[in-house]
């Protein structure tokens, strides 16, 4: 796309480029028009004057690069009779990829253009690539050996693959165990290991090993196979409902509580070292042992509800989640609400990590109607 207010400039690079061949030209008169054309057409590379009237280039190139952020790459080529430094530092600054001085050189803008359109050819391969990538990942992950019983899980994932895991299984003797974890950082590089630990998550369960067992067995394989900076917060929970009792390993996540209808019954706080720091968590795997009645809910989540910053910095922190999940419980409200509560707080700051919330009840609904006919008899 040209956009340029002077005729003899339109024409002349109008052209350049059709003699080029192989491209699909448009043309605007001012950075207004140029906006607008660009919203219609979406082209693939922009030149673009800066002095023009309605809407001059740099106020154009902020608008047109909001409209394609995180998007795709869209490169914006300047091409000014202006020399002073500020004016062409504008030209970056503003969103501009880069810039060639009037009176046009065809040998230079040619190119320039090439090596533009290179560019961008190789990120759409690399998009492509990584959402491959990002579907075989979520594939592995998609295990139809989840057990969904008295599960509600929020995630919210800062790019499209999640860096937070949530598995769920049963043991042949009816105890569930219930895995939710945190890997450093979020995207890709985080969640290419997550099929790593669902494998060994579902399979030891299914063969009746406990969850000491299969914890050590994920932060033995997390060690060999992971970075030195990468490792796995998690909290794993054993849920025996035949005998009101749940076992719970907390390595380095935020706390645990549970509520019954808003009232906090206990919480339980991190206790070992994140999975894949040290070769052996044998002796720093600390077990806590809690009993649960009719009603409680048990709620795990990952840093980055607590972490998540308003526009000022503030955090929400441990605090107000505390009051936030005492609320929601005692309203028996759904756990979205949460992500619309940090939604309002962050009044339009960026996420900034995974979110994941996971709320499990003690007492499964058929298991309540029986103790609610039990107890009428």
């Amino acid at each position: 796309m040209i956009v340029d207010d002077d005729p003899i400039s339109r024409l002349h690079m109008e052209q350049f480029l059709r003699h080029q061949g192989g491209f699909e030209i448009f043309v605007a008169d001012d950075g207004l028009a140029g906006l607008e054309l660009f919203r219609r057409e979406r082209p693939d590379l922009v030149l673009m004057d800066i002095v023009m009237p309605r809407m001059d280039g740099y106020e154009a190139t902020r608008l047109i690069k909001q409209e394609v952020e995180g998007d795709r790459l869209v490169p914006v080529i300047f091409l000014t009779g202006v020399t002073d430094d500020e004016s062409l530092s504008e030209c970056l600054h503003c969103g501009g990829d880069d810039f060639i001085s009037k009176p046009l050189n065809n040998t230079i803008l040619k190119a320039r253009m090439a090596v533009w359109i290179r560019r961008v050819d190789m990120m759409e391969r690399i998009r492509r690539d990584r959402m491959q990538v990002e579907q075989v990942i979520l594939r592995m992950r998609q295990e139809e050996a989840f057990d969904a019983r008295g599960i509600e899980v929020l995630m919210s994932a800062l790019d499209s693959t999640n860096g937070d895991i949530v598995l769920s299984a049963s043991r042949p003797n009816g105890v569930q165990h219930l895995l939710v974890g945190d890997f450093t950082g979020h995207g890709l590089p985080a969640a290419v290991s997550g099929p790593l630990v669902s494998e060994i998550f579902y399979s030891m369960t299914a063969r009746d090993i406990s969850c000491t067992k299969v914890l050590q067995e994920i932060n033995h394989k997390l060690y060999r196979k992971l970075p030195v900076e990468m490792f796995l917060a998690g909290v794993m929970l054993e849920v025996d409902r035949a005998h009101n009792s749940v076992h719970i390993w907390n390595c380095s996540m935020p706390e645990v509580y549970c509520f019954n209808r808003g009232q906090l019954r206990w919480d339980v706080h991190s206790a070992g070292l994140p999975m894949g720091v040290v070769s052996s968590i044998e002796q720093g795997l600390i077990v806590q042992h809690k009993t649960f009645a009719p009603g409680d809910r048990i709620y795990v989540g990952s840093d980055g509800i607590c972490e998540a910053q308003s526009m000022d910095g503030e955090m929400f922190g441990m605090s107000k989640l505390q009051v936030l999940l005492t609320e929601v419980d005692r309203a028996a409200l759904p756990i979205s609400t949460v992500e619309k509560v940090l939604a309002d707080f962050r009044d339009g700051a960026e996420q900034g990590d995974d979110i994941t919330l996971v709320a499990l009840a003690a007492q499964l609904e058929q298991e309540q109607t029986l103790a609610l006919d039990g107890a009428a008899a």
